[in-house]
């Protein structure tokens, strides 16, 4: 199972759950974070960092990236992606039309 985490809630953007995302999302067995929207909201000390969330989910020993764009997310997935892989979209948003895409990439 492969999460696509999309940091776009207000209580997500924020280092509210910095310590709780990395167990939450090692349950995946690979995790693609996307880049915090609508950062420039936030002082960097009360933003969730996402590069911090993938190094804590490797520690755990699954796979995790961070990716800035959904471009660079899909590009990431497509050669890791097996057949019977699931892939689980976590956002509150359209995710830039990530759904859509992914089904005509992969």
């Amino acid at each position: 199972m492969w999460a696509l985490f999309e940091p776009r809630s207000n209580t997500t953007r924020r280092a509210v759950f910095q310590h709780d995302l990395p167990a939450a999302l090692a349950e995946a067995d690979g995790v693609i974070l996307a880049q915090v929207a609508r950062m420039d909201q936030l002082k960097p000390e009360e933003r969730l960092d996402p590069e911090r969330v993938v190094a804590d989910i490797g520690a755990a020993g699954r796979e995790a990236f961070y990716e800035k764009d959904t471009d660079a997310i899909i590009a990431r997935l497509k050669p890791l992606a097996r057949e019977g892989d699931v892939v689980v979209v976590l956002s509150n948003g359209g995710f830039d039309g990530i759904h859509e895409r992914l089904l005509r990439e992969l």
